[in-house]
């Protein structure tokens, strides 16, 4: 699942090292919205659901991100959601939703007062350098482009102090989860179901999502871990369940998202949430609802590319750069070190990816040899 490119500068050697998923390649490569399960709010049957990249599910309401930027909002409550610009993520839980901007700023909008924008602490209303989002039933997270989690809403809105080098944030019901660069992840708020108690030695990490009462990961050689809730066996990913690249989850339901672009549910089948239609292929994304029956996914050409190409390679006065395409909704960093035997990696800041090609920079670099790593979550 690890892509491995080499470039060589003239004047500063270089080893880029891309620690992808697989990747659409950039805005424009979305595709077709196709929903399952509980069909009354969330069937797609009153929009036109192509070009879509983004896909979020909330309890009567799902919403997409077109490629050009647009949003789109069906479902019960059919509360507008054009006046967002320039969006490059979408979340949904409960009955509001989140969107990330290309210059770091989230906004919102939905039925519950203490989820709106008006109640986002003063950290997040001013923030600019935001690179990820999530939602969960009556609490909201952040994350910003140094590693760092900001959180609010009604209840479980306490990060762990010390909480720092976070990739990538997700939010059950009533519970948070946080993936750190190390391929740990650290898990708080309601336990009632031990959705938040990680497994003993849980590590290679590369993407979690977290479900009503359980929590799932997405480990680098392409096999999930679940913990929490067992209800319906929704932590039990089928034993022979291999080379996923993106998970979902649900109430007492899970699904994977496989490099052949085909679908894998397990869990509950309630709604008929665990009857992946039948002939569903060339899936690029996946979404649930945590509360409401539905599932998403976008159909589009063809599977997810294995590959994330690294580009236009400069080094200048301003430092080292190097542009890649990326996804809306991912999160990107740029990594080096001076000599590949000392096995450290050092951090440079987050970037959101924004459906197009996004261009990272070392401005610490020199004129000497240093090696370059992009990761993806």
């Amino acid at each position: 699942m690890n892509t491995f490119i080499q470039k060589r500068l003239p004047h500063l050697a270089t080893v880029f090292t891309a620690f992808a998923l697989c990747s659409a390649s950039a805005r424009g490569a979305g595709g077709t919205v196709v929903a399952w399960g509980e069909q009354f709010y969330h069937k797609p049957s009153t929009v036109t659901l192509t070009n879509a990249i983004v896909i979020g599910a909330a309890f009567s309401n799902s919403l997409a991100l077109k490629a050009d930027g647009h949003l789109i909002n069906w479902g019960s409550e059919s509360s507008p959601a054009t006046n967002f610009s320039n969006v490059v993520a979408i979340t949904a839980a409960g009955s509001h939703y989140l969107v990330l901007t290309a210059d770091g700023v989230v906004d919102g909008f939905g039925y519950w007062n203490w989820n709106a924008r008006s109640s986002m602490p003063t950290n997040v209303f001013n923030a600019t350098n935001i690179v990820a989002i999530g939602a969960g039933d009556s609490h909201n997270l952040v994350l910003e482009c140094d590693g760092t989690v900001l959180a609010w809403g009604y209840a479980y809105t306490n990060v762990p102090a010390g909480l720092s080098n976070v990739t990538a944030i997700a939010c059950g019901e009533y519970h948070s989860l946080a993936l750190k660069r190390d391929g740990t992840v650290v898990g708080w708020g309601d336990n009632s179901w031990g959705q938040t108690n990680v497994p003993a030695g849980l590590s290679g990490v590369v993407a979690i999502a977290g479900g009503a009462y359980h929590s799932l990961a997405l480990k680098s050689d392409g096999t999930v871990v679940g913990w929490g809730s067992n209800y319906a066996g929704e932590t039990n990913a089928p034993a022979d369940l291999s080379n996923v690249v993106a998970i979902a989850a649900g109430v007492f339901y899970s699904l994977a998202l496989k490099s052949d672009g085909t679908v894998v549910a397990w869990g509950a089948n309630t709604f008929g949430l665990a009857n992946v239609p039948a002939g569903l292929s060339n899936v690029i994304a996946i979404a649930v609802g945590q509360v409401g029956g539905a599932a998403l996914a976008i159909v589009g050409s063809a599977p997810l590319a294995c590959q994330v190409p690294l580009a236009n390679p400069s080094f200048g006065p301003d430092g080292f750069r190097v542009s890649l395409p990326t996804r809306s909704g991912r999160v990107y960093a740029l990594e080096y070190q001076d000599a590949l035997s000392n096995g450290t990696w050092t951090a440079l800041p987050l970037a959101a990816g924004n459906g197009r090609t996004l261009t990272l920079r070392d401005p610490t670099a020199a004129g000497t040899q240093r090696f370059y790593r992009v990761r993806q979550w």
